[in-house]
């Protein structure tokens, strides 16, 4: 197993510093397009691919693909093309060939067709249409009678507009008739047609570790109708070799000089970890040399365990950061396994056990303060439902008139409560006195009294 994991990291590093010391750079884009999946870097014999931003409204035309050959990528930058509005689009078709024309010439790059069809429908030629290159993709057919769809899309190869004459119109051949006479093989569903757009030069391929700027008139002295970008290099890095900068005319294309090179002032030297670490290089500069910055991911093989850190950074002072790792059999791990559960249950048993107490505690208080008041509501005052009665008889005339002297049932304490403008006489022990009204302290006007 470990020395499958050696031969494992020993070809792995071979591989990366073969790479490493191939390097093209980052390839360049126009306005309009942009690399998928794009990398800080890109190895000897990788392809990149473009496409377009707008995907309905565009075509890219020129090399849709670039290869990392020699520190060079190969071919130009592609270029996106602008979709003609279908109300300037006209087609006629005439057995196997469609002439699809525009009501104002116009430099065409490219064209889209769908067509449904029941046979295998070809594309033979393409006329007008300077160093086309075509693609034909199919699928079943949605909106048609006819079982397939294919989608054809022809686009031209060169991006420098010097090269395109204006045109109004298109021809093109297929094997098969596209007429519904006497029955349909094949027929015409869509036709799109492309033409230059302003989607000049915008950034060159530029060198690993660099960028690149454009050069202002008052810069340089050149002409204003082409774009000028000087090469840079990131901090703590110096440049070396190469041409300096990269020009594009006005609608035309870059000249692809040979790039500089960005070397780091300094750098940290490869780790030294053991064999059956797993390393995920990054930023490899060359052999056993890193760049500032650069980060290095370990990982342990099967069911080991990584001891250390899992991740170190390239720091400018030339050292590592973290901790250096290595890989430590599962085995050696259960002790301390078992030795932080033993801790954690001597440390968490008490502290639950005390606030289980606690809560049984707080839980009696509540429940004799509940029952406390729930027997004192059922116990019955002593002077509830006591029956008062005025004087009955009243010491002068005015004293009969008055609608207070009349006998009433009601609680004392409701008394109290309701009528706050007379004083009480406090009745005794004994639960058939009579309870006497003393002068009114102050009635309020209009206030019913009883």
């Amino acid at each position: 197993m470990r020395l499958a994991v050696t031969a494992f990291v020993i070809t792995f590093c071979f591989e990366h510093f073969t790479q490493v010391l191939s390097d093209c750079g980052r390839p360049g884009y126009s306005r309009s397009s942009v690399v998928v999946d794009g990398k800080h870097r890109y190895p000897e014999g990788k392809v990149v691919q473009y496409r377009c931003k707008s995907h309905g409204n565009s075509l890219i035309y020129g090399y849709k693909e670039r290869k990392c050959e020699n520190k060079r990528w190969t071919d130009s930058i592609p270029k996106c093309a602008l979709r003609i509005p279908g109300s300037k689009v006209k087609r006629y078709v005439r057995n196997e060939v469609i002439v699809v024309s525009t009501n104002s010439a116009a430099k065409l790059v490219g064209i889209r067709l769908k067509v449904s069809a029941r046979v295998d429908i070809q594309l033979d030629e393409v006329k007008h249409l300077l160093d086309p290159s075509c693609t034909r993709t199919m699928g079943p057919s949605k909106d048609s009678d006819l079982p397939n769809t294919y989608i054809f899309t022809c686009s031209s190869i060169r991006v420098d507009n010097d090269d395109f004459t204006d045109k109004n119109f298109l021809i093109l051949k297929f094997t098969h008739s596209l007429e519904c006479r006497p029955f349909c093989k094949a027929e015409v569903d869509q036709v799109d047609l492309f033409r230059i757009a302003r989607d000049d030069c915008y950034v060159p391929d530029r060198p690993d570790y660099g960028s690149s700027r454009i050069v202002k008139l008052n810069e340089s002295d050149y002409n204003s109708k082409e774009v000028r970008h000087s090469f840079i290099c990131n901090p703590d890095f110096q440049i070396r070799g190469g041409i300096r900068e990269d020009s594009c005319p006005t609608g035309g294309d870059w000249q692809y000089p040979p790039l500089p090179e960005c070397i780091p002032i300094s750098t940290c030297k490869l780790p030294e970890v053991e064999q059956n670490v797993i390393i995920d290089y990054n930023d490899f500069f060359q052999r056993n040399e890193y760049v500032i910055g650069g980060v290095i991911k370990y990982s342990c093989p099967g069911s080991d365990v990584l001891v250390g850190s899992s991740v170190q950074e390239c720091l400018p002072t030339g050292n590592w950061s973290g901790i250096k790792p290595k890989c430590v059999p599962l085995v050696m791990e259960k002790s301390n396994v078992i030795l932080y559960v033993v801790i954690s249950s001597v440390i968490i048993i008490p502290l639950l056990i005390v606030a289980a107490v606690i809560l049984a505690y707080v839980c009696i208080k509540q429940r004799k303060r509940v029952s406390t008041v729930v027997s004192s509501k059922d116990t019955p005052y002593k002077y509830q439902n006591k029956k008062r009665e005025l004087p009955k008889n009243p010491s002068s005339q005015l004293e009969a008139a008055d609608p207070r002297y009349s006998t009433i049932e009601r609680n004392f304490y409701d008394d109290i409560e309701i009528d706050p403008n007379y004083d009480y006489i406090q009745p005794s022990s004994n639960t058939t006195a009579i309870v006497k009204y003393d002068t009114p302290k102050s009635p309020t006007p209009g206030k019913v009294f009883f």
